[in-house]
């Protein structure tokens, strides 16, 4: 019946029954306003100096290696080894015929 009358006025902007569901609880929780609590989270070190210095090592090798290569070679991620790459090292994958 709300979720019709929500859907009525907010039209397409109208939130999604899971939200209400959670909004719903909240309050009912005793929360008093919505807004995100903050995210405990550390800085972000996948390209700190010392992972960027495990690349270029890795790379001095043998320049052609892939990021799977990297990857098991300096057990960081895949997703690390790439981000390192493409951000810090400015390299690109280049493509040849």
């Amino acid at each position: 019946m709300h979720s019709q009358r929500l859907g009525t006025v907010l039209e397409e902007n109208a939130p999604s029954i899971q939200t209400v569901k959670k909004l719903v609880k909240a309050v009912s929780e005793g929360r008093n306003d919505m807004e995100d609590e903050p995210r405990p989270s550390g800085p972000v070190t996948a390209c700190g100096d010392a992972n960027i210095s495990k690349v270029l090592v890795s790379l001095s090798d043998d320049r052609r290696k892939t990021c799977e290569e990297i990857s098991t070679e300096t057990s960081m991620s895949t997703t690390s080894v790439f981000r390192v790459q493409t951000n810090k090292l400015n390299k690109k994958k280049k493509f040849s015929k």
